[in-house]
């Protein structure tokens, strides 16, 4: 799904289960933030970190006083996702979960990949997503503070892309191997992907949905694509969903579930057909750019206000230095520095500290985080936590060991500086 459901969906449905605007706006907010939180390169922190990431060595002391500090991201990076740590710690746990934890399905002896597809949560009882989800709905309801609701707005995101995902695995193989034969869009009343396009989506790599771009995300559409059912079958498994239908499925699960948390009467089914209608009615765009979305919400939903900027709760500012003993040793660490001197940032950079773009751009620069804020803090937290959920560990060893290296060329660098 995208932030049509994540943010506006998701806003709406916590606004009418009763939420304040407040707690509404956090939930809404850190489930579309999963999809938009993509930093990963390391970032400097001058003031200490909180314990958990002290005690769990995903920070490093600087002999300046400041700190190294390793974000978890759990956003869709496009070049990342051919890294299978990238897939394991962050395509699987929050997009793509599998109904286990990875230990409990690896550890069986000849398990097959088809095990790490996502199941929709409305398909059966008992899944890992359930448990996830269940926990976070506890939590909020017993403070409602800051960060309880950070994390179900965050478990929230995964439960629904549960529905719009389910038949895919956040990993590279076969199990994602799929062709589009339908892409309805009822906004634009016509077919949403031409022949072409999808000859060239299935020349990319088989990793999530990739093979049928974002057909299983949009609201509005009807769709269906054939699949593999093993590792040498045909692709002989049929899949049609009318993206309308199924996604007002998981909303009515989550409606009950924030009535829950607030003590609102559930809705009847007749009160219940009438938001169903009118959420259909909004999130039917032609385009799902945010002003588009917000007028088309704010016109179905006049009483319920809509303001999503990404960097707005995080308060990302970052600042740089540039890395000159990088420059003038000639040091090259994989995932670290651009091959070739570093070039002058622009400000353009710094402006979207989530982007992929600006990490890149980054390399061969010391970033700081001028104020890391309770949220910016809270939010890694709740994401690492998640990693280890279902994945086991809180990082993958090959990030490790690059932070690692890059605290080790620091300290080097001050060292041969004083």
């Amino acid at each position: 799904m995208n932030i049509s459901y994540h943010y506006y969906t998701i806003k709406t449905l916590a606004s009418k289960a009763g939420l304040e605007e407040e707690e509404a706006q956090i939930i809404a907010h850190y489930s579309q933030m999963v999809d938009d939180f993509l930093l990963s390169n390391r970032v400097i922190v001058k003031e200490t970190p909180p314990v958990f990431f002290i005690a769990n060595n995903l920070v490093e002391e600087r002999k300046d006083g400041a700190w190294n500090f390793l974000p978890c991201p759990t956003g869709i990076n496009m070049i990342k996702s051919v890294s299978h740590g990238y897939q394991r710690h962050t395509l699987v746990p929050f997009h793509f979960i599998p109904p286990k934890t990875l230990n409990e399905i690896e550890n069986v002896p000849g398990f097959s990949r088809m095990e790490y597809r996502c199941v929709s949560a409305g398909e059966k009882r008992g899944l890992l997503i359930h448990k996830i989800l269940q926990e976070a709905a506890e939590d909020a309801g017993k403070n409602r503070e800051k960060k309880s609701l950070m994390r179900l707005g965050m478990a929230l995101h995964t439960y629904a892309d549960t529905y719009a995902h389910c038949h895919f695995s956040g990993f590279h193989g076969y199990e994602n191997e799929a062709v589009i034969q339908k892409a309805y869009s009822k906004a634009a009343e016509s077919e949403a992907v031409p022949v072409p396009e999808r000859i060239a989506l299935r020349e990319l790599p088989s990793i999530g949905h990739a093979n049928v771009g974002t057909v299983p995300d949009i609201c509005c559409y009807d769709i269906a694509y054939a699949m593999k059912s093993s590792e040498k079958s045909k692709l002989d498994d049929a899949v049609k969903r009318d993206n309308t239908e199924c996604f007002a499925c998981c909303s009515r699960q989550i409606l009950d579930l924030l009535c829950g948390i607030s003590g609102r009467p559930l809705f009847t089914d007749d009160e219940w057909h009438v938001l169903q209608t009118a959420l259909a009615e909004a999130q039917y765009v032609k385009k799902d750019t945010e002003k588009d979305l917000t007028d088309s919400f704010g016109k179905i939903f006049p009483d319920i206000k809509y303001e999503y900027h990404k960097n707005g709760r995080l308060s990302m500012e970052l600042s740089v230095e540039k890395s000159k003993d990088a420059e003038n040793d000639g040091i090259m660490m994989p995932g670290v520095f651009d091959a070739g001197a570093p070039g002058e940032i622009g400000e353009e950079v710094l402006e979207d500290a989530f982007s992929p773009e600006g990490n890149r751009m980054r390399c061969g620069y010391h970033v700081y985080l001028e104020k890391a804020t309770e949220d910016f803090f809270h939010y890694n937290e709740l994401a690492y936590e998640r990693v280890k959920q279902v994945a086991g560990e809180y990082v993958s060893a090959g990030a490790m060991e690059n932070f690692r290296a890059v605290c080790r060329y620091d300290l080097e660098c001050m060292k041969s500086s004083k």
